[in-house]
């Protein structure tokens, strides 16, 4: 929160959770976790990532699909199944024909700032100064600042996230193949 106050030329705060007696900390406080929880929706940061081995609902769906699935209690958002041909998310489930148990790569709702990355620290930070501009800075120059260093520093932050993981291997496609041939 106080790196968004500083990106916004606000002074910092001493207390967000509970927040202090200032405009500040309460509206740090009212949106933080929102533009968090958006933020790991948006995109997969590593340090969010999750991995869980999903039981069967005993009542399967009442059609489209042969099982249900609960997803997990801190889901934001499902990344990978591993070998699943086709799902989907309805609400707190996920529906497959798949049989159990179901292997899934998910994010999930990472609240601890010491276990994230610097530049996920980074892309919140100015996530929520972009939020915070109208109500503290009241000024367009001041969100727009914000919003052209977020958009020339995100792309290379998440470069560098996904280049702490190896390539994926994906199985040759025949159609792919048989034009080289």
């Amino acid at each position: 929160c106080n790196l968004a106050l500083a990106a916004i030329g606000e002074d910092p705060v001493v207390s967000v959770f509970p927040p202090e007696n200032s405009k500040r900390a309460r509206l740090c406080s009212l949106h933080y976790d929102q533009v968090r929880r958006a933020e790991l929706r948006r995109y997969p940061w590593n340090c969010a990532e999750a991995r869980a081995v999903l039981p069967v609902n005993i009542t399967p769906p009442p059609f489209g699909y042969q099982n249900a699935y609960p997803l997990p209690a801190d889901f934001v958002r499902f990344w990978d199944a591993d070998d699943v041909r086709e799902w989907t998310i309805e609400g707190n489930q996920v529906l497959t024909d798949d049989g159990p148990p179901l292997h899934v790569i998910y994010v999930r709702d990472l609240q601890d700032c010491t276990l994230m990355t610097a530049d996920l620290i980074m892309v919140l930070a100015l996530d929520l100064a972009q939020v915070l501009c109208g109500p503290l800075a009241a000024s367009g120059e001041k969100l727009t600042e914000v919003q052209n260093k977020l958009a020339e520093q995100r792309p290379t932050m998440e470069l560098a996230d996904k280049g702490e993981n190896s390539p994926r291997q994906f199985e040759d496609d025949v159609w792919l193949r048989a034009r080289w041939m």
